[in-house]
């Protein structure tokens, strides 16, 4: 059986199963798998010092529409861009 961990911090509860918690067990009993888990699977993906956060379904949204919309306001940028990627470095 693959193992799952759930997302540290989160638990959304937007899965089938209520909470990451009752996800994990029935991946481990092989009743689910971790594609379930919506957090890793969205459109969202935040990356901190190499370590991914999980963020809810509510925040992913919000996340993916603030920055489409910054985003396409810009010069050159299609109007439909299918993919998006921010680098930003804290100051040292």
């Amino acid at each position: 059986n693959k193992a799952f961990e759930p997302p540290a911090g989160l638990d959304c509860g937007a899965c089938r199963y209520g909470s990451c918690l009752a996800l994990a067990e029935a991946v481990a009993r092989g009743k689910a798998g971790v594609e379930e888990c919506v957090a890793l699977r969205g459109a969202v993906t935040l990356v901190v010092d190499g370590r991914e956060i999980a963020l809810n379904p509510f925040v992913q949204e919000l996340v993916k529409n603030v920055l489409l919309a910054m985003v396409k306001s810009l010069k050159g940028v299609p109007s439909r861009p299918r993919s998006v990627e921010v680098r930003l470095r804290a100051a040292p």
